[in-house]
């Protein structure tokens, strides 16, 4: 019975049913009657079917098993390697990788391995050379490149819309190449070194680009070694005001009602809305391509400043010309510039506060403030819904939804964690439950809404596992479930954005506590008389609550868990305690 079982679990998998065979080499392991050696295959092919669905736990679980059965095997050593390579645990995937080379068969099994290797070291290369392209001059940029190539190719994926997200990036890159190089073009540089800026402002489509999609921003390499293309995009920015006269504007701190006030007298007399619309939207757009810039090279404080004059005169404006129309006042007083300009803000805010070392600092920004912005951003693109036209609908109405539905996530996570809320007990801090768990679900929300091959997707899904693991009470089979959810959702993306990195703090800690579960799952199966048992029962267990555990505070000789009130983890729902130690 084993044996046809297994032949028609071997038909599943060729025929690339997974979930099938997975259920078929379960109930073959499970019908008995097996040597070591049918086991031990069974297993390894149980692990290839789960590699193919992104359940990297539970195919490292029978990895291990396959080699504990079969140890001479090298099949067994690959699949834990290939597990581990997904994963991107690329040091524990060369090091097995070299067990299984030294076990092969024969030469061309040997050739296999070492090629499978050879990719992981290519992958630890081109991350470790990869930099960040945002303001230095580049080539090309390769999101771009790939997805031009897919056109090229009539790839079924573009237009489809599985590959909405690269459509919406691309769409913004060529509106700021094109206005990059109109500006590298026709700006004219005397021998004196004056300059006779572009005009009209290619800084108002760059200003667009941004806000459509901040990913397409890129500066190409410019023509002019002398003046290169960043430099000519920082002088275009400072000839608007001055060739504008707007500087004097901003040398006297003027308000934005002192500001509206000029140009409404400006629109009497000249009878038309012309100069005052071209000025306003350069000072709007200016400024806020300035502040962008400004956050790229790490200036938080000089971002929001910047974003925060734009927003000024948008809001004052759009209040003082309601009756007027955006043909006339301007594109900069759209509903959808304001909106997202207050994305900016929301975002800026938050990594403003993330960075505050100082009182001073963390006085000038709160988790009121971003929570503000993102209620605000929620509840107008409830009543202000855009179109379903692609582009725009995910740039200026899922984005905003997404970027307010994670910053309230965040600023929920940052309250779960207070004085006023966390509880610490011995050397463990635990976040509150309730908090953890609605920040879990903001997120979990925001993911769902996003594109698959949004690269923001999986952040959002891990950013929800790891506070569900906080709140506690969830099961160890949820914890794989949904870490195979969060995995799956990082290869869409890469057909595109390319390959990206594993190491973001919120994958860093679920995948400690999930190698930690698989770790006291693998010491289970391996001292019971039925593995296959003992890891299905150890999958219904549920987590306590994972508190940071400060191991300087642990006394010496001691587990942390011995260090916590034993009355008050009784009261904890779940039954095994890990901790993510610092």
């Amino acid at each position: 019975m084993s044996s046809s079982l297994k032949e028609q679990g071997t038909a599943a998998f060729h025929a690339e049913k997974w979930e099938e065979a997975i259920n078929l080499y379960t109930e073959a392991l499970k019908a008995g009657s097996l040597s070591e050696e049918e086991a031990g295959a069974l297993y390894s092919n149980r692990a290839a079917a789960r590699i193919h669905l992104y359940r990297y736990d539970l195919a490292l679980l029978d990895a291990a098993q396959a080699c504990k059965l079969r140890p001479t095997w090298s099949r067994a050593f690959a699949r834990r390697a290939e597990a581990y390579s997904h994963l991107h645990r690329d040091d524990l995937a060369l090091l097995t990788y070299q067990e299984a080379i030294s076990l092969a068969e024969d030469p061309s099994t040997r050739q296999r391995y070492e090629s499978a290797a050879s990719l992981v070291r290519q992958r630890i290369e081109t991350l470790a050379n990869k930099t960040s392209a945002l303001i230095s001059e580049v080539e090309t940029n390769d999101f771009c490149a790939r997805y031009n190539e897919l056109l090229k190719k009539e790839d079924p994926r573009v237009g489809s819309g599985e590959l909405k997200s690269a459509e919406a990036a691309v769409y913004a890159y060529e509106m700021i190449e094109k206005a990059m190089l109109e500006l590298d073009d026709q700006m004219l540089m005397s021998e004196d070194g004056t300059v006779e800026a572009v005009s009209p402002s290619p800084i108002l489509d760059i200003a667009d680009g941004i806000l459509t999609d901040p990913r397409g921003f890129h500066i190409p390499p410019g023509k002019d070694e002398k003046c290169p293309l960043a430099q000519k995009l920082t002088i275009q920015l400072e000839c608007d005001l001055r060739v504008l006269n707007l500087n004097d504007y901003i040398k006297r701190n003027a308000t934005p009602d002192e500001l509206l006030d000029d140009f409404h007298a400006m629109v009497q007399k000249e009878d038309n809305w012309e100069l005052a619309r071209l000025s306003l939207s350069t000072l709007i757009r200016g400024s806020f391509v300035s502040g962008f810039l400004a956050e790229a090279q790490g200036d938080t404080y000089l971002a929001l400043s910047k974003y925060l004059y734009a927003l000024g005169i948008v809001e004052a404006g759009r209040e003082r010309w309601v009756d007027v129309s955006d043909d006339d006042r301007g594109s900069s007083f759209r509903f959808t510039f304001a909106r997202n300009l207050k994305v900016h803000i929301m975002l800026a805010l938050e990594t403003a506060l993330w960075k505050a070392s100082t009182l001073e600092e963390r006085e000038t920004v709160s988790l009121a403030q971003i929570q503000n912005y993102a209620e605000e951003i929620m509840e107008h693109c409830v009543t202000n819904r855009l179109p379903d036209e692609p582009i725009m609908h995910l740039a200026f109405q899922i984005h905003p939804i997404v970027n307010a539905g994670k910053a309230i996530g965040f600023c929920l996570g940052q309250r779960s964690r207070d004085a006023e809320n966390a509880v610490k007990d011995g050397p463990a801090l635990y976040h509150h439950p309730s908090l953890a768990a609605a920040a879990s679900k903001m997120y979990t929300s925001a993911g769902a809404m996003l594109p698959i091959d949004d690269p923001d997707r999986p952040l959002n899904l891990y950013h929800s596992i790891s506070y569900s693991l906080r709140a506690g009470g969830i099961s160890v089979g949820a914890v794989f479930t949904r870490v195979a959810e969060a995995e799956a959702a990082m290869t869409p993306p890469e057909a595109v954005f390319g390959p990206t990195t594993r190491h973001f703090d919120s994958r860093t800690f679920v995948r400690s506590v999930a190698d930690d579960v698989r770790g006291w799952i693998e010491h289970l199966s391996s001292t019971s008389e039925d593995p296959l048992q003992a890891v299905e029962d150890a999958l219904l267990v549920e987590l306590q609550p994972v508190p940071t555990v400060k191991e300087a505070e642990v006394e010496e000789g001691k587990r942390w868990v011995e260090m916590v009130d034993e009355g008050f983890r009784k009261e904890l729902p779940g039954s095994l305690a890990l901790c993510e130690s610092i």
